[in-house]
């Protein structure tokens, strides 16, 4: 069982973990982060310890490691084989992790330090090297959150790739519409109605099902004017015809 644990790393990722760490009755005992004075702030919100220094950390029942991918394999050195150590990334091998006692404790949610999340909602991917870590990382697991999942590193990358589009790429897309509207003197609110039933609609359809527009309709002649209208920005208009040939494509039937 995960009684108490350390923070490494203060960025968004970390500072909701650690308050939701804090709040399910583990003591973190301390963080780390490479921004002293960031790690300060978040030591200093959860009540615990700066911790300035690797080479001398008090041993845990966990390191929860909620830094940068590319940092994830140097840091995990400094951490003795028998303890525990995970990483939060979504697209990091479990093995990129040193040799020992390691795993992967995974939040499949974007974070912004000033927004809260309701983090009982948020899956969490939980992957360990032995049995007994496996089972007191979802034990774990299970106090944060009500979707608990067992996967494999190859599985995480796909999730991690399949987030991609679903937030990343349609927040850019999001970031187009707002442009063309500015273009017209129109708010982007307008399109906020829309943007919650079409994401409300996913509680009960495939996306597949609930694809509605020109492209799905093939209706030609909105589809050309449309184009016309993206006759500026190649790009953009490149964009709206790839968007609309694999619509078309996946609904020809």
């Amino acid at each position: 069982m995960i009684t108490s644990a350390t923070i490494i790393g203060s960025g968004n990722v970390a500072w909701h973990l650690g308050v939701a760490l804090s709040r399910a009755g583990v003591q973190v005992k301390g963080v780390y982060s490479r921004n002293p004075e960031q790690a300060k702030a978040l030591a200093d919100h959860l009540s615990t310890t700066t911790i300035l220094s690797l080479d001398h950390l008090e041993p845990t029942d966990l390191v929860l490691m909620a830094v940068a991918d590319d940092a994830i394999r140097e840091l995990s050195q400094f951490f003795p084989s028998d303890q525990l150590v995970a990483h939060t990334s979504g697209s990091v091998a479990m093995d990129q992790l040193r040799e020992g006692r390691r795993g992967v404790f995974y939040p499949l949610q974007t974070f912004s330090k000033l927004k809260s999340v309701e983090l009982k909602a948020v899956p969490l991917c939980v992957e360990a090297e032995t049995d007994l870590d496996q089972a007191s990382l979802m034990q774990l697991a299970r106090l944060l959150s009500t979707r608990v999942e067992l996967i494999t590193s190859e599985q995480r990358k796909q999730l991690h790739l399949a987030a991609v589009f679903v937030s990343n790429f349609v927040n850019q897309l999001y970031r187009e519409a707002e442009q063309l509207l500015n273009g017209a003197q129109l708010d982007f609110n307008l399109l906020l109605p829309l943007i919650g039933e079409v994401t409300r609609k996913l509680d009960t359809l495939s996306p597949h099902d609930a694809m509605t527009g020109p492209a799905r309709r093939k209706d030609v002649t909105t589809i050309n004017n449309q184009l016309q209208m993206l006759a500026a920005d190649e790009q953009l208009r490149n964009l709206y015809r790839l968007l609309t040939d694999r619509i078309i494509a996946d609904h020809q039937n």
